[in-house]
């Protein structure tokens, strides 16, 4: 059985919520009202639950963050020391309320044949899985569902999970298209908080989520023919108007950034030295927008280990009360694109695209300087380790640093203790615990995943 665990980060917004059900109450039940209450609700879920611990975890991995408390669980991650009880909330609140969720929502969407949102859910089903699967590797997938009444179920390996959720992108991406027949029902702005009902935003996010996919396969087989020909043949995201942010309104715990709220209620954690000190080598426009000046008046990140408290917060671009969760954007696209010209042997197009990426990244932020793009965005013969650590700054807290770090080596960071730095999280306790017939060997943070080759 799934203990329902509610870790401190997220009770609140499950308070607030009315969370123990994800239907509205009415004294009729409405299916339509229903429907497009659960939307918004589920998405809010998403985007706390992968700015909660879940990705804090893997930040701090990724030397982005860094845990600072003396002997809190951050600390812990910090030094490498992950406990099965540090992923039992995390993995619960994922099943039981982001997964339970979209699948309330599907649900709903085809007692009303309402496509839009069979789309929508289906995408975000394939985004969050795969989230879960880069972090634990196998994981329930196809009997998933055995949570939601209490069941224990099986684990689908990676390698057949993959392929499951390119079709589950596929379905999405037809019930997309089938959504703008006259007559369709379609969300509106307060429904989709993230792209306010336009379909057209959610067919190329899908098909961006499908490169993330082809990416990790293409790693396992060192063969990256497949993704190149998708990147090339896919409805893609035309700028960043097209990227996928969840907003915040600044309004009650639900409404406001949780990097903000941790930063100002938990304080376990304060930048990581390793991005600190990129962006001061470079003079990078983006520092004061990732980075807070610390007492002392200065930006400083904590090294592995380190637990320094006078360490900066993150920056009013990332966490300021509205600021936006980003969750894939433009200019991950363009690096993408930089990367697979670089394996296919085109260097200018190579070029070219990362150009426009670390562009892209600097406009999104506010911060576009041409005589520091013409160093630093001009660059004659990129290879990939420049692509990845720009791409790593760009990306700042998103969880596809972590895989990308896991697919080619870079950034080249300095593990804790001479370690190696944690390839995977490890299986909750109450898994550990309560499904021993199904769950496989629990391991170590040290082992891969299925597409994470030696």
């Amino acid at each position: 059985m799934l203990k329902r665990v509610i870790f401190s980060f997220l009770s609140a917004i499950l308070l607030l919520t009315n969370s123990c059900s994800l239907n509205v109450p009415t004294e009729e039940p409405d299916t339509e009202t229903e429907i497009r209450h659960n939307l918004s609700t589920t998405q809010m879920y998403i985007a706390h639950w992968q700015a909660s611990e879940f990705g804090f975890y893997q930040n701090i991995w990724m030397q982005q963050l860094s845990g600072v408390r003396s002997g809190s669980v951050m600390e812990k991650i910090d030094r490498y020391q992950m406990d099965p009880l540090h992923t039992n909330e995390i993995w619960a609140f994922y099943f039981e309320y982001c997964l339970l969720g979209l699948e309330t929502i599907l649900d709903q969407a085809n007692t009303l044949d309402a496509h839009a949102f069979k789309g929508i859910a289906n995408t975000l089903k394939a985004y969050t899985m795969l989230m879960m699967t880069d972090s634990w590797g196998d994981i329930p997938f196809t009997q998933a569902h055995f949570y939601f009444a209490a069941g224990l179920p099986v684990y689908d390996q990676q390698q057949d999970i993959l392929p499951a959720l390119l079709e589950i992108l596929d379905l999405a991406t037809d019930q997309l298209e089938m959504a703008n027949e006259p007559g369709s029902m379609l969300p509106e702005s307060q429904d989709d908080l993230i792209f306010s009902g336009d379909l057209d935003k959610w067919i190329r996010t899908a098909n961006l989520v499908k490169i993330r996919i082809l990416l990790r396969m293409a790693n396992k087989d060192s063969d990256y023919s497949q993704v190149n020909q998708a990147l090339q043949s896919l409805q893609l995201l035309r700028d960043n108007a097209d990227n996928m942010l969840f907003p915040f309104s600044g309004s009650g715990t639900s409404g406001t950034n949780p990097y903000y709220y941790y930063d100002q209620e938990v304080q376990q954690s304060r930048l990581g030295s390793f991005i600190v000190n990129l962006l001061k080598q470079t003079d990078d426009p983006r520092l004061p927008r990732y980075v807070r000046k610390n007492i002392q008046n200065d930006y400083v990140g904590s090294a592995p280990g380190q637990s320094l408290t006078s360490a900066s917060y993150i920056g009013p671009g990332i966490a300021s009360a509205t600021s936006p969760l980003m969750m894939i954007t433009f200019a991950e696209q363009k690096f993408i694109e930089a990367e697979l010209n670089l394996r296919m042997g085109q260097q200018s197009a190579a070029d070219q695209a990362f150009a426009q990426a670390v562009r892209a990244s600097l406009n999104y932020m506010q911060v576009s300087n041409p005589d520091w793009e013409t160093i630093h965005a001009d660059v004659n013969n990129v290879g990939l380790e420049q692509i990845i650590t720009a791409k790593y700054t760009a990306m700042f807290l998103q969880p596809e640093v972590w895989s990308d770090y896991r697919r080619t080596g870079y950034p080249a960071l300095e593990p804790f203790d001479e370690k190696t730095i944690p390839r995977k999280y490890i299986y909750p306790q109450n898994e550990i615990s309560g499904n021993q017939s199904n769950i496989p060997d629990p391991g170590t943070i040290f082992d891969r995943v299925w597409w994470d080759n030696e």
